[in-house]
């Protein structure tokens, strides 16, 4: 449902018009009734339209003009009191405007947020307040992380949390058994405007950037392992919140901002190829370097990041002078993982250039440089990408490197990891003619590839399964799959 207007006649209409009454203001709001109902029964069990109550239900909905949001809150308010005394309270509430017409459909809205907010406690108008610092979606950690500020105790925000959601104010879904929150547009305003009265927003606005320049740091550790998955579906979800993060950072006059900014969506390059947001992950990281011109280890990290997104967009050359000017001060500023990672973006290059031999040296010095320092999903994304180049020079000990990082994948449970790991192992299996085989390890990471989404993964399975359906002799299999 539209959560702001039914496609009905405005009830200032129905109001004025001769004859009117209330059998014809139900025809006219009976989609604003049944919402109702439905609401109602869900706090107060049993709830049903009948002939006491129908005609009450009515002039409810009419009295905040059949707009669904207002109906939502007014429905909650059920908990406390029966209809008669909430549509005593909405007119008190309102008022009469000039001439006895009903208020505009803005004035019902703002008046119903108005008046739902003035029945909450003060520390549920406190959590409202602050929840609106976020943009769509966001978890329980992140509320607690944001919100959880004195005189607002951290241990009190699910409770609190729950609370709103029993009076409509936050919406609540589930996926994947984890609890994503939202608010709608008006009641986040709302919201925004009483935290800017309360002279708080720029507390919660640097509270809530805080939170997600975390958030990125942790996202990169977790890449490799047994809840890769679940950071990928968390981190979409929450996507607007880290766009409105980097758009605050990036435009703040501060260097000390600008550097926060380009270190956050350096962090997030992953997320960007996961999310398949690459011109989007480039967009903020070109921002963040023009903020940050001066040669340092960061600036070498952001020309890396931003080359990598740049190679799969298909400017190799654009991609390969930001290498030229990132390899400097990586060998100057930075330390022997950030070397590392450079050197493999270099690698990724020469392989998009066709330049495989070279490719080959490069990304070998990049998985031993990963290995060194620690950096085993760096290591993995290395052997990846030389697996591939093996493929291409007939490099033997090119299987053996799939089976590795397939088996690496498995180990650490980094699912999307391990869909282009049975890639790699699948070309090889093509490779040595062993066709049913690398079928089916490709349909096994294309039903993966279809729960996170990734295009570019998906793509290179469904191209090297159409090789397979080829050497099978299925001509229009191919066709289709190509």
């Amino acid at each position: 449902r539209d959560l702001h207007s039914f496609p009905t006649r405005r009830s200032s209409d129905l109001s004025s018009a001769p004859g009117a009454t209330p059998e014809s203001a139900y025809d006219v709001f009976s989609d604003a009734v049944r919402l109702f109902v439905d609401r109602a029964a869900v706090v107060r069990p049993g709830f049903r339209l009948d002939e006491d109550n129908r005609d009450t239900v009515v002039r409810i909905c009419r009295r905040v003009d059949g707009m669904p949001l207002a109906i939502e809150l007014a429905a909650a308010r059920l908990r406390e009191c029966d209809p008669e005394e909430l549509l005593g309270r909405l007119d008190d509430r309102f008022g009469v405007l000039s001439g006895g017409a009903a208020s505009t459909r803005h004035e019902a809205l703002a008046e119903s947020i108005g008046w739902s907010f003035e029945l909450c406690t003060p520390d549920e108008q406190r959590l409202w307040r602050r929840l609106s610092c976020f943009s769509g979606e966001f978890d329980l950690p992140a509320a607690e992380g944001v919100c959880g500020e004195p005189p607002l105790r951290r241990d009190r925000i699910a409770e609190l949390l729950a609370v709103l959601v029993d009076k409509s104010v936050v919406q609540r879904e589930e996926v994947g058994g984890r609890a994503f929150f939202r608010m709608f547009d008006s009641i986040r305003d709302y919201g925004a405007y009483r935290l800017r009265t309360a002279g708080r927003q720029d507390v919660l606005r640097e509270r809530h950037a805080e939170y997600f320049r975390g958030f990125a740091t942790e996202y990169l550790q977790e890449q490799f392992g047994p809840d890769q998955l679940a950071w990928i579906h968390r981190a979409k979800r929450m996507h607007p919140n880290m766009r409105q993060v980097l758009e605050q950072e990036l435009s703040h006059p501060d260097p000390a901002h600008a550097r926060a900014g380009l270190r956050t969506a350096v962090r997030l390059w992953p997320f960007w190829y996961a999310a398949n947001a690459l011109r989007e992950g480039r967009m903020w990281l070109e921002r963040g370097l023009e903020r940050v011109p001066e040669p340092c280890a960061l600036r070498a990290d952001g020309l890396a990041a931003c080359a990598y997104l740049t190679l799969y967009l298909y400017r190799v050359d654009e991609a390969q002078q930001m290498l030229v000017e990132a390899q400097e001060p990586a060998e100057s500023h930075g330390d022997s993982a950030q070397q590392a990672r450079v050197t493999g973006v270099r690698g990724a290059a020469a392989l998009f250039a066709g330049e495989h031999a070279r490719a080959a040296e490069l990304l070998e010095q990049a998985a031993a440089g990963h290995q060194v320092s620690a950096a085993p999903y760096g290591y993995i994304n290395a052997m990846l990408l030389l697996t591939s180049v093996r493929f291409l020079i007939g490099d033997p000990r090119g299987e053996g490197a799939a089976t590795e990082v397939l088996q690496l994948a498995e180990r650490n449970g980094a699912t999307w990891t391990k869909c282009y790991a049975l890639w790699c192992v699948a070309l090889y299996r093509w490779r040595y003619g062993d066709h049913r085989e690398a079928a089916l390890l490709l349909q096994q990471a294309i039903r993966l590839q279809r729960s996170i989404q990734d295009v570019i993964g998906l793509s290179f399975c469904l191209e090297l399964l159409s090789w397979c359906t080829a050497a099978a002799d299925q001509p229009h299999r191919t066709a289709h799959l190509a």
